[in-house]
């Protein structure tokens, strides 16, 4: 079974419509952040995502809005799926 890590956008969520559509399509789905919203900050997500990175050796990554941003900034090897990433954010100074 394919294992694929979700991360989700600032108004997402781990156990959004877009994670159980992959569960649905019969992806094994990683979901690195359980946290709500606000995300506590942009050096505490990409940390969270790196980790499970590490511990988990997903697949595929799947990254939603602003969890596209923080899977562009991931130190993986791993394929990346990006829906409409958030630009802005790729600019460390701008967030971290």
């Amino acid at each position: 079974m394919t294992k694929v890590m979700f991360i989700h956008g600032l108004s997402g969520s781990p156990y959004g419509s877009k994670a159980v559509a992959l569960e649905s399509a019969g992806f094994h789905v990683v979901r690195p952040s359980e946290d709500k919203l606000p995300y506590p900050s942009g050096a505490h997500v990409q940390k969270l995502c790196q980790d499970a990175v590490v511990a988990q050796a997903p697949d595929v990554i799947v990254g939603s809005s602003l969890g596209g941003a923080v899977a562009l900034r991931l130190d993986t090897a791993a394929p990346l799926v990006l829906m409409s990433p958030t630009a802005f954010l790729l600019d460390p100074r701008r967030w971290l």
